[in-house]
C-alpha cells in the first residue's frame, strides 16, 4: 500500500512537470555576430546582405560579444605597444614607464575613446591611468603587460547593437568577464544590457562568467534586480558557471553550440541532429549555431542552407522559433517527499525478504528503519542531498525486485511460452517504471530540470542491482557460510576465465554508461543510432533492446530445459534492460514525455525481439525432435 500510496503522488508530481514542459516550447536560433562578419569579409559581400539572408533561414538572434582590446587590434581599430616602445617615438615629451602598455585609439572615434577609457578606469585610477593626445590618437597608458591586455575588456560596440536590431533580430550580448574588477563595473556592465532594447538573455564569453571568481553573488543579484537571466552553455565548462547558476534558479537558460574545433570534423546532416538532439533529449531552449568557416572560404549558400534545416528541423518536432521564458519556480513540499520516501523504504524491505524473511512485526520495522534512514540525510546534509540520496535507493533497488520477482516466476512455472515471456517483460518494465517514476518525482524540480543539480551515483546505480542480482542466485543455493567458503577456497582455471570476463564486460558496461562514453561508439552502431531516431522519434536505448530484453527470453529458455547454470548469469544481463529503463527517468533535464516516449518504444521492439526468440528456438527444437537429435546442452562438473 505505501508503494502505491508513493506511486500516487509521484504520478501527480510528474504530471505537474509535464505541464511545466508542454509549456515550454519556444526555442531561439541564434548565430554569432563575429562568425557572420569573418563569413562575409572571406565571401566578399556586405555584413548587412548577410544579416538579411541569415534572418530569411529562421535565425532570429544574434550574439553580439563585447569587444575586447585584442579584438580592436585584430581589426585595427586601435593600436598596441609597450612603454619600452613608447620611448623611443620621436618628439614625445610624455615620461611612460617601460612596464606599461599603451594604447593608440583615433581621435575621431569619440565613442570607442570613452568606453576604453570607461572600462579601464574600473580597476586603474588616476594617476596609475595616464592620458594623452600623440598626433591624431588618444594615447591611454596603464602599468599592465601586454598579453594580458589582450584581454581586457572594451565595452560593447553600439554601432553593432544598432545595426543587427534594425534588422529584426533579438539581440543576446555577450560580456567577458575582468577578475580584478569591482562589484561597480559589473553593475555597469549590467545595467548597460538592461537599458539596451536586446533580449534579457545574457550568453557569456570566455573561459569565465561575470563576476569569477569572488562576486558571483553580487553579479547574480544584479542580474536578478535589472530583470536578466543566465544562459548557461552545455559543456563550456566556464569557471563559476555552475555555482551562477545555483544563485540565478529560475533564471537560466540552457544553451548549447557546438565548438569551432567540432565544427572541423562536423557535418551538416551531423549538426542538424545534434542541435535537434539537443532540444529534444536535453530541453535546450538556446541554440548557439555556429556556421560552415571551412572550406575558405566557406559557400554563403552552404550555410544559409544548414540554418535552415535546424530550423526545419526544431519546427517539425513541434516547437516553436521565438524567445523562451524562464521556467517557474518549483520545490517538492516535504509531505509529498515523505510519502515517496516511505515508498521507497517499503520497496527496501522487500528487498531484505529476499535475503532474509521476516516476521511482519519484523517488516514493520525495517520499514521504519530505512524510512529514518532516509529522513536523517534531510536534517544532516539538507533537502538536496536527501532527495538525490533516496533517488538513488530507488535507481537500485527497483531493478533488483524486477529480476528477482521474475526468476521466482520461473521457479513456479517453468514451462516456455510466448506469453509468459511476454508478460515477464511487461512485469519487469513495470517494476521498473514505478522506480523510474519515483526518481522522476522526487528530483522533478526547476533546478533539477536546469541540470543545475543531478541525479548522483549514476555507476553505482548501474552496478550494484547486478551484484544483488547475482548473491540473490547464489544464496538460492547456498548460505551465507557459502560465501566465506567459496572465498577462502582456489579459484579453478574456469572459474577464474569467467570472473576476467565478468569484470571485464562490466568495466565496459560502466564505462559506456554517461552521456561521454569513455568506449567509442562504433560507425555501425551510430548509423543504426541514427536510423531508429529517425523512425521513432524517440530511439530507444541500446541496453535495454540489444542486451537486457534478448537475455530475458534467453533466460526463460535456459530454464525450460532445465540448463540452470547460467540462469544467473542471463538474469543479470536482463537486469540491464531494468537499470538501463530507470536511468532514462534519472537525466531530470529530459522532458518526462520523451523518456516515456523513449521507454515504450523499447518495451515494443523488445516486445517483438523476446516474441521472435522464443518462436525461433521452438521452431528449432521442433526440427530438430523431427530429426532426432539431442537438445540438451553438455553438462559441466566441477573438479572436487
Amino acid at each position: 500500500m505505501l508503494i502505491l500510496a508513493a506511486l500516487v503522488v509521484s504520478g501527480y508530481l510528474v504530471y505537474h512537470r509535464y505541464e511545466v514542459e508542454r509549456a515550454n516550447r519556444v526555442v531561439a536560433l541564434a548565430v554569432d555576430l563575429s562568425d557572420l562578419k569573418l563569413l562575409a569579409r572571406r565571401n566578399g559581400v556586405s555584413l548587412r546582405y548577410l544579416l538579411k539572408e541569415v534572418k530569411d533561414s529562421g535565425i532570429n538572434m544574434v550574439g553580439v560579444s563585447m569587444d575586447t582590446v585584442g579584438s580592436l587590434v585584430q581589426d585595427g581599430r586601435i593600436a598596441l605597444f609597450s612603454g619600452r616602445e613608447f620611448s623611443f617615438f620621436e618628439n614625445e615629451k610624455v615620461s611612460i614607464p617601460p612596464y606599461y602598455t599603451c594604447m593608440a585609439i583615433p581621435e575621431k572615434d569619440r565613442r570607442l575613446v570613452s568606453r576604453i577609457k570607461s572600462n579601464l578606469s574600473a580597476v586603474w585610477k588616476s594617476p596609475e591611468m595616464k592620458t594623452f593626445r600623440y598626433r591624431n590618437y588618444v594615447v591611454v597608458a596603464v602599468p599592465s603587460d601586454e598579453e594580458d591586455m589582450l584581454t581586457f575588456p572594451a565595452g560593447f560596440c553600439d554601432s553593432d547593437i544598432e545595426s543587427v536590431l534594425a534588422l529584426g533580430y533579438k539581440v543576446i550580448l555577450r560580456p567577458v568577464n575582468r577578475q580584478n574588477a569591482s562589484a561597480s563595473w559589473y553593475g555597469e556592465v549590467l545595467k548597460f544590457i538592461a537599458s539596451k532594447n536586446v533580449s534579457r538573455i545574457v550568453v557569456f564569453g570566455g573561459i569565465e562568467v561575470l563576476g569569477y571568481p569572488v562576486h558571483l553573488e553580487d553579479v547574480a543579484k544584479m542580474m536578478k534586480s535589472e530583470h536578466l537571466y543566465f544562459g548557461e552553455v552545455e559543456f563550456s565548462n566556464q569557471l563559476g558557471e555552475k555555482k551562477l547558476a545555483m544563485y540565478m534558479v529560475p533564471d537560466v537558460f540552457r544553451v548549447h553550440s557546438i565548438s569551432s574545433d567540432e565544427m572541423l570534423d562536423m557535418t551538416v546532416s551531423k549538426a542538424v541532429a545534434r542541435y535537434l538532439r539537443a532540444v529534444k533529449e536535453r530541453d535546450m531552449r538556446i541554440l548557439y549555431i555556429r556556421p560552415f568557416l571551412i572550406p575558405d572560404p566557406a559557400p554563403i549558400s552552404m550555410n544559409i542552407d544548414y540554418f535552415k534545416k535546424v530550423f526545419q528541423a526544431v519546427r517539425r518536432a513541434g516547437f516553436t522559433i521565438g524567445e523562451p521564458k524562464p521556467l517557474p519556480v518549483w520545490w517538492n513540499m516535504p509531505y509529498f517527499v515523505l510519502v515517496i520516501v516511505l515508498g521507497i523504504a517499503a520497496a527496501m524491505t522487500l528487498v531484505y525478504e529476499f535475503f532474509f524473511p521476516l516476521s511482519d512485526k519484523h517488516r514493520w520495522i525495517f520499514l521504519v528503519l530505512f524510512a529514518l534512514v532516509q529522513v536523517n540525510f534531510f536534517f544532516q546534509k539538507g533537502f538536496v542531498f536527501a532527495e538525490q540520496f533516496s533517488a538513488l535507493l530507488a535507481a537500485v533497488v527497483f531493478p533488483f525486485l524486477s529480476i528477482a520477482m521474475i526468476a521466482q516466476d520461473i521457479d513456479g512455472n517453468r514451462e516456455l511460452s510466448v506469453k509468459g515471456v511476454v508478460v515477464a517483460l511487461l512485469k519487469v518494465v513495470g517494476i521498473s517504471l514505478v522506480g523510474g517514476i519515483f526518481v522522476a518525482a522526487i528530483l522533478g524540480q526547476t533546478a533539477f530540470m536546469l541540470k543545475i543539480f543531478e541525479f548522483r551515483g549514476v555507476k553505482v546505480a548501474y552496478v550494484f542491482p547486478l551484484m544483488g542480482i547475482l548473491l540473490y542466485y547464489y544464496l538460492r543455493k547456498h548460505s551465507w557460510n557459502g560465501i566465506k567458503d567459496f572465498w577462502d577456497r582456489p579459484l579453478y582455471i574456469q572459474e577464474f576465465i569467467g570472473l576476467l570476463i565478468l569484470f571485464g564486460a562490466m568495466g565496459i558496461y560502466v564505462l559506456r554508461s554517461g552521456n561521454f562514453s569513455v568506449v567509442p561508439v562504433t560507425h555501425e552502431e551510430e548509423h543504426l543510432r541514427d536510423v531508429l531516431e529517425s523512425l521513432l522519434w524517440a530511439r530507444p536505448r541500446f541496453k535495454e533492446i540489444a542486451v537486457g530484453y534478448p537475455a530475458l527470453a534467453v533466460l526463460f529458455i535456459l530454464s525450460s530445459i532445465g540448463y540452470k547454470r547460467y540462469e544467473p548469469w542471463f538474469a543479470m544481463i536482463a537486469g540491464v534492460a531494468s537499470i538501463s529503463v530507470i536511468n532514462t527517468f534519472c537525466h531530470i533535464h529530459t522532458p518526462v514525455a520523451y523518456s516515456i516516449i523513449r521507454t515504450l518504444n523499447g518495451v515494443w521492439v523488445g516486445l517483438v525481439e523476446v516474441v521472435i526468440i522464443v518462436l525461433a528456438y521452438k521452431g528449432i527444437r521442433a526440427v530438430v525432435q523431427i530429426m532426432k537429435l539431442p537438445m540438451e546442452l553438455p553438462s559441466y562438473k566441477s573438479k572436487k
